[in-house]
């Protein structure tokens, strides 16, 4: 692949639950782009992404309750699931609840499976926090994250 198609990709990966920015930065490294430039295109998804979550976590929400009530099997698995994962956001609700926006932004930033944007937006959706004052935590605590992941790489690869 040219380097054009994998920006593109890591661009692509970034936008995506679960993967987003810091783990296209891993991959990104895999196929030999630096780590600084991955991070900063992986940050043009994250960028991306803190604008456009504070609307479609709405109507995410409201897909996945609505599959919960789906007569097909499958939507209705996919929408079960939904629910429990939103069930287990409660718990960490009451210690964003603590410490506010900055909480948030902290809960985005570290570099673990589910501590994403997509779910600080789902928690902003339960903590009732809205439109612009939903997005500078998930932007600031996206790009902490990369941050976080490209120093370890970079850092990382020159110990070794």
């Amino acid at each position: 692949m040219n380097q054009v198609t994998i920006s593109i990709y890591i661009y692509l990966l970034s936008l995506m639950p679960l993967i987003e920015g810091r783990y296209s930065i891993i991959y990104a490294t895999t196929t030999g782009i630096n780590p600084l430039k991955a991070t900063l295109i992986a940050s043009l998804g994250t960028f991306t992404l803190s604008i456009l979550l504070p609307t479609l976590v709405n109507v995410v929400d409201k897909i996945g309750r609505g599959f919960n009530e789906s007569n097909n099997f499958f939507l209705r698995k996919i929408g079960e699931t939904y629910v429990s994962y939103l069930n287990r956001l409660e718990g960490r609700r009451k210690l964003i609840e603590r410490y506010g926006l900055l909480g948030l932004m902290l809960f985005v930033a570290l570099p673990l499976p589910a501590t994403g944007m997509w779910t600080g937006s789902l928690l902003g959706l339960l903590l009732g926090i809205k439109g612009r004052k939903l997005t500078y935590p998930l932007l600031l605590g996206g790009l902490s994250s990369n941050i976080i992941i490209c120093c370890s790489l970079y850092f990382g690869k020159h110990l070794l």
